[in-house]
C-alpha cells in the first residue's frame, strides 16, 4: 500500500520523465548542474588513451605517529582505451625523450583515500577519514591480465607481446606493489596544477622537506576513526579509493569537433575496494569481494544503502570538471507535534580545479533546523591548505556551511579534488522541496550552481500547467 505521500512522489518523477527535455532547455542559459553522463563501468567504448584503476591489492600499515596511523594500497591500472599511454619515467628521460613532444612529466599520478560508512551510531553516515599524496607513475610493465581490454577500432584489444617502457600500451596493465606506492617520493596534491586536466609540475616538494616520518605523505587517518575496539567503529565498513590523473588521458578530444566525450575519458580513473582493520590497526584488503571499477569511492554508500540518492554534476569546462551530491532523508520520530527529518549529505570533488567553499540548502517556507553539523578530511605532512571547520550559519528557513572565500584567503579549507566532505542536519520540512546551490571556491563563471535534488523541479509549482503559477525565482 501507498500512502498519500508516496504516491504524490510517484507522480511527481513520472511528471519529471515525461518534461525532462523541456526543463533543461528551459534552464540551459542558467548556472544550473547538469546530472553527469557515467552509468557504470564499460558501458561504452572510448577512444584515445583511457586509464582506469582495474585492481586493488595488498596493503601496507604505518606507524603510529602520535595518533595518527598511515596506509598503502596496490593499484594495477589497464588501458582500455585505444591509443597507448604516456608513462615516462623521471629516472629514465632518455627513454621518454626520444618521443617527439613528450617530457619527463607524462606519467600519471597516483592518489589513495580513505572512507568509513558506521551503522553503529551517525545515521548511517558516510565520511572520508583519510588522504595521502601524489605517488608519480613510471616505467609501464605493459602486463597481460585476461580481464583488461582496449580497443582498436571497436575490436577488443589484448595486451601484445611488449616490453614495458614509456607508454601503457592498450590493453595492457601495470602494477605497483603497496610498497611501491608509499615510497616517499610523492608529491603533494597542493602542487597539483589541474587535476581536471591531469597537470602537475615535473619538480615538485617532498614530504618533510626530505626529512620523513613513518606517516608522512602517506594515506593517513586517526586511531579513533579506524579502532576496532571503539564502540561507534563496531560493524562499519571500510574503502579504500585509488584514482589515476594523467594529461593525456583527461585532456584527449579526438572524438571530433563539438562531440561531448571530448575531455571525458579520466571521469573513470577512479575505483574503490572494500578493506578491513584488525588489532593493532592493521589494514587489509578484502579478498572476498572485487575491486569496483570505473567509479569513485563515493558510490560504496549507495551500494550498502539503496535509500540513498547520489547526482552527479559537471562544470562546462573542458575537461570536464566533475562533482558528487549524495544525500539521505530519514524520518525521525515526531516531536512537539511536527514532522522532523534527518538529511546526511555528502559533497565530492572528484576532479574539478574550482573547487567548493559553500552549500547553501533554502526551504520555501520556513522550516525549523538543528542539529546541523559538518566533518572534512584534513591535509597534512605539510600541505598549505586551513583545516578549520566550515561555518554553519542558519537563516530563517535557510541552512549553509561555508569556508572563507578566495579572496580572503586561497589556501582556505576549500572542498578540493579527491575530496568529499559530509554535512547533515534536522528539519521538519523534507530537504528534497528546497533549493540546493553548491558555491564555487576560486573565481570564475559560474560562482555557483544550482543542483537539481529530489522534488525541487515542482517546489514552485512547476506540474500546475500554467506559467503564471511560478514566481520569478529559481527555487
Amino acid at each position: 500500500m501507498h500512502t498519500n505521500s508516496e504516491a504524490r512522489s510517484n507522480a511527481a518523477r513520472q511528471r519529471v520523465f515525461c518534461c525532462l527535455t523541456l526543463v533543461y532547455a528551459v534552464v540551459a542559459s542558467a548556472a544550473v548542474a547538469q546530472p553527469g553522463g557515467y552509468t557504470g563501468p564499460n558501458v561504452e567504448v572510448t577512444e584515445g588513451p583511457d586509464i582506469t584503476v582495474w585492481n586493488i591489492a595488498s596493503a601496507m600499515s604505518y606507524g603510529p605517529v602520535g595518533s595518527i596511523r598511515a596506509y598503502s594500497v596496490g593499484t594495477d591500472s589497464c588501458n582500455i582505451g585505444s591509443v597507448d599511454a604516456k608513462w615516462c619515467d623521471v629516472a629514465n628521460q632518455a627513454n621518454c625523450m626520444a618521443q617527439p613532444g613528450w617530457d619527463i612529466a607524462d606519467h600519471p599520478v597516483i592518489s589513495q583515500n580513505l572512507y568509513r560508512l558506521r551503522t553503529n551510531g551517525e545515521n548511517g553516515a558516510f565520511r572520508q577519514i583519510g588522504q595521502g599524496w601524489l605517488k608519480h607513475g613510471f616505467n609501464s610493465t605493459n602486463t597481460t591480465r585476461s580481464d583488461c581490454r582496449g580497443n582498436i577500432g571497436g575490436v577488443p584489444q589484448s595486451c601484445p607481446s611488449t616490453p614495458g617502457g614509456a607508454s601503457l600500451v592498450v590493453g595492457c596493465t601495470d602494477f605497483y606493489s603497496a610498497g611501491t606506492n608509499a615510497a616517499q617520493s610523492m608529491a603533494p596534491r597542493s602542487e597539483m596544477i589541474s587535476a581536471a586536466g591531469g597537470d602537475f609540475p615535473t619538480n615538485y616538494t617532498q614530504p618533510g622537506g626530505g626529512g620523513f616520518s613513518a606517516i608522512e605523505g602517506r594515506m593517513q587517518a586517526e586511531e579513533v576513526d579506524i579502532d576496532p575496539s571503539e564502540a561507534a567503529n563496531v560493524g562499519a565498513d571500510y574503502w579504500v579509493e585509488a584514482h589515476y590523473l594523467t594529461e593525456d588521458d583527461a585532456t584527449f578530444a579526438g572524438y571530433g569537433t563539438g562531440d561531448e566525450r571530448n575531455g571525458r575519458n579520466g571521469l573513470n580513473n577512479a575505483s574503490y575496494r572494500r578493506v578491513t582493520f584488525s588489532g593493532g590497526f592493521t589494514l587489509t584488503v578484502d579478498g572476498s569481494t572485487p575491486t569496483q571499477r570505473e567509479a569513485p569511492a563515493i558510490y560504496a554508500w549507495k551500494a550498502q544503502d539503496p535509500e540513498v540518492e547520489i547526482i552527479e554534476f559537471d562544470l562546462d569546462t573542458t575537461p570536464t570538471q566533475r562533482f558528487h551530491i549524495a544525500y539521505k532523508v530519514t524520518d525521525l520520530p515526531v516531536r512537539s507535534g511536527a514532522p522532523l527529518v534527518h538529511t546526511e549529505v555528502v559533497v565530492h570533488n572528484m576532479n574539478s580545479d574550482r573547487s567548493a567553499r559553500a552549500l547553501e540548502i533554502q526551504f520555501p517556507a520556513d522550516s525549523t533546523i538543528s542539529s546541523q553539523g559538518f566533518h572534512d578530511v584534513d591535509s597534512h605532512s605539510g600541505e598549505p591548505y586551513s583545516v578549520t571547520d566550515w561555518a554553519m550559519p542558519v537563516v530563517a528557513n535557510t541552512v549553509r556551511w561555508e569556508t572563507e572565500t578566495h579572496a580572503t584567503n586561497i589556501n582556505a579549507n576549500a572542498l578540493r579534488w579527491g575530496t568529499a566532505y559530509t554535512f547533515w542536519f534536522d528539519s521538519t520540512q523534507d530537504p528534497r522541496d528546497a533549493s540546493w546551490t553548491l558555491e564555487l571556491f576560486t573565481p570564475g563563471t559560474p560562482q555557483q550552481v544550482t543542483i537539481p535534488i529530489g522534488n525541487v523541479l515542482f517546489a514552485d509549482n512547476f506540474e500546475s500547467g500554467t506559467t503564471a503559477a511560478w514566481t520569478s525565482v529559481t527555487p
